[in-house]
């Protein structure tokens, strides 16, 4: 049996994966924010109904279900291009054609054909996400893998404040077709960085056999099944749901679509931005159980705000906004 590692790197190879891994990251996080920010408000705002708004974020499960071809991208790629690149090379190129192909179709009237392109997104985009990945445990030494998940999430909010928040303001001031513009530009920016990478070649080394795992043994171990279908899906649970209804309840407050833009993905994106750093010292600090305790505390503390009796915090960003 054997194991494909990476050679050494060179200081240019590692300057050219850093500049590799800011816009790939970057726009994975693009379509996130469009379907879940933007495309919600935009819906709402031409008057679909709530229905249409949350079939919008059944999309979403695309990401979740990434790890079931995952294994595909490990298993095949181009030697020659490289085994990551070659995917990465076909993904980009497709998830901004994808993108282009929305221009002449109507939220209201075309909502089904936007989903069917945004699907085929969503997944281009989940794909790219796993091979990104998988370049990046391959080339990136353990000890300098930290820099490079910081260097994920902060790309990650970028993208998201991209695709929700700027597109949102460009469709507000110029229409549909130019922030559908705004969102392929910004999708294809990876493109030319990916062409020019140069993926380290991967040598055979011989490693002890080893079982092969699989989905049992991993839910056989301790607290494995807990995490996954218990703890892990209450704590993400809510947070694509307050950003959809957050959206549609400032456009139904009669909020410009610009300004929910603004607000959610823009100043929420830069407050996002902080909070991760925050976030990375307390579980330094005070490690990851006390860590998760404090943010279900968290929020907790902050849904009873938003929907306390008298003026909650929703109805004071309503006020302002307006």
């Amino acid at each position: 049996m054997s194991e494909h590692v990476s050679e050494s790197m060179s200081q240019s190879d590692k300057r050219a994966i850093w500049r590799l891994f800011v816009p790939l990251y970057m726009s994975q996080f693009l379509a996130i924010g469009f379907l879940f920010t933007a495309l919600t408000a935009i819906s709402r705002d031409r008057g679909n109904d709530l229905e249409d708004v949350g079939v919008i974020f059944v999309l979403g499960m695309v990401w979740a279900v990434k790890f079931l071809w995952a294994p595909l991208v490990d298993r095949f790629g181009s030697r020659r291009m490289g085994h990551y690149r070659s995917w990465l090379v076909v993904t980009q190129p497709l998830a901004a054609v994808a993108v282009l192909a929305l221009i002449p179709f109507d939220v209201v009237n075309d909502l089904w054909i936007i989903l069917a392109l945004l699907a085929v997104v969503a997944i281009v985009s989940a794909t790219q996400d796993v091979a990104t990945d998988a370049l990046a445990v391959r080339t990136i030494s353990g000890r300098n893998r930290g820099g490079i998940n910081g260097l994920q999430v902060g790309a990650g909010f970028v993208g998201d404040i991209i695709g929700g928040g700027l597109v949102l303001v460009v469709y507000d001031v110029w229409g549909w077709t130019p922030a559908i513009l705004t969102l392929a530009v910004f999708t294809a920016l990876p493109i030319l960085s990916v062409l020019r990478y140069r993926e380290p070649a991967l040598v055979e080394v011989a490693v002890t056999p080893v079982p092969r795992p699989s989905m049992a043994s991993l839910f056989r171990q301790r607290g494995a099944a807990r995490w996954a279908f218990v703890l892990t899906p209450l704590l993400a649970l809510g947070m694509p749901g307050a950003y959809g209804l957050m959206g549609s309840i400032l456009i139904d407050s009669g909020v410009s679509i610009g300004a929910v833009g603004l607000l959610t993905n823009g100043i929420g994106g830069a407050i996002g931005c902080g909070a991760a750093i925050v976030a990375g010292l307390l579980i330094h600090r005070l490690g990851r159980k006390r860590s998760l305790v404090l943010y279900g505390l968290y929020r907790l503390a902050f849904a009873r705000l938003m929907t306390g009796r008298g003026k909650g915090a929703a109805d004071v960003v309503v006020e302002q906004a307006q």
